[in-house]
């Protein structure tokens, strides 16, 4: 499976005509490409970090049927869209979902986290492994993450040279600040990595921390 994730920033005056246009734009064509098994489109949640005013998710099959998709004519439209004076900012990523959990495959009607890092350049492959184990290991500890996945981004774009994603599907808003963030193997053990005063310190302070409302997992594979 391969998805693209897109954080989509509009101009703080951005008219609503203009938001409401371009996120027909971006319904409209992926459901017109047959390689797009299944696309997301929806407004972040208050008490994101750089996570935008809308997140796009899309899901195929592999990374040629996305590249087939990016390819066609139609997808210009797209370009253009995401091009106009309405959109301030766009940070997004590729990968292949390799590392993944399916706990719930029934979810619905929950909250679906994503998380973009970069590793800092430089970081020794030793420390990234170690981080990259750490962070697959986290959810045995956190029963609150229904499902989950850990990826290794192929391309990217935006404030960052974007070098992971990590998504999660929530009951609520609450399990991911509470229980989650919360957690002694998060603010203990993980954090760490992220915390500039720590020996261990990898991954750029800037991050594109996101979460909206789901009808359905888009962490499952798309039947």
């Amino acid at each position: 499976m391969f998805k693209l994730t897109r954080l989509i920033s509009f101009q703080a005056d951005a008219a609503e005509a203009e938001r409401a246009a371009l996120g027909a734009c971006l319904r409209a064509v992926a459901a017109a490409r047959p390689e797009v098994l299944r696309a997301y489109l929806a407004p972040t949640q208050p008490g994101h970090v750089n996570g935008g005013d809308l997140v796009w998710h899309l899901q195929f099959a592999d990374e040629a049927s996305c590249s087939r998709a990016l390819g066609s004519p139609g997808w210009r439209d797209v370009d253009r869209a995401l091009a106009t004076d309405s959109v301030a900012h766009l940070d997004g990523v590729g990968y292949r979902q390799e590392l993944l959990h399916i706990g719930a495959p029934g979810f619905s009607g929950g909250l679906h986290r994503t998380l973009l890092i970069a590793v800092r350049p430089g970081t020794t492959a030793a420390k990234i492994a170690a981080f990259e184990a750490e962070m697959r290991d986290m959810a045995r500890y956190l029963p609150c993450i229904r499902n989950w996945g850990f990826s290794r981004v192929t391309d990217g774009i935006g404030a960052r040279r974007w070098t992971h994603v990590w998504e999660q599907d929530f009951d609520n808003v609450g399990a991911l600040y509470g229980p989650y963030l919360n957690h002694p193997i998060h603010f203990a053990h993980i954090d760490r990595w992220f915390d500039t005063q720590s020996h261990d310190f990898i991954v750029d302070t800037y991050i594109g921390h996101t979460f909206c409302a789901v009808e359905r997992s888009m962490l499952a594979p798309a039947s």
